[in-house]
């Protein structure tokens, strides 16, 4: 089972950029995540960010992808690497009444 199990939205700003919050499993409190589009997709949310947030008072940041999801295509698949390349995070998510709301596990 995952060590952190997590619930999230985005909204996706007229730049491109996404802000939203999250919250998990360690918290208790909502968090912010703001990510800063580095490559614009062909579809609203779809891309890869410079994602960035606060958890528990330590500032975090990794790149964020973003893709239709293979399995459903109504769906998003999201994956946070770490500047190594590694999986740290994945999502899936679907958007509803303008925001891209999902849930996330932490990757071993």
């Amino acid at each position: 089972m995952a060590a952190i199990i997590g619930s999230f939205y985005l909204r996706q700003l007229e730049n491109g950029n996404l802000q939203g919050e999250f919250t998990n499993n360690r918290l208790f409190t909502v968090s912010v995540e703001n990510d800063i589009i580095k490559e614009k997709g062909d579809a609203p949310f779809i891309g890869r960010y410079l994602s960035e947030w606060i958890e528990n008072g330590d500032f975090f940041s990794a790149e964020l992808k973003i893709d239709k999801s293979r399995n459903a295509e109504e769906k998003y698949k999201l994956v946070w690497r770490d500047f190594n390349g590694n999986a740290i995070y994945e999502a899936e998510a679907f958007i509803a009444e303008g925001l891209l709301i999902g849930h996330y596990v932490s990757l071993p």
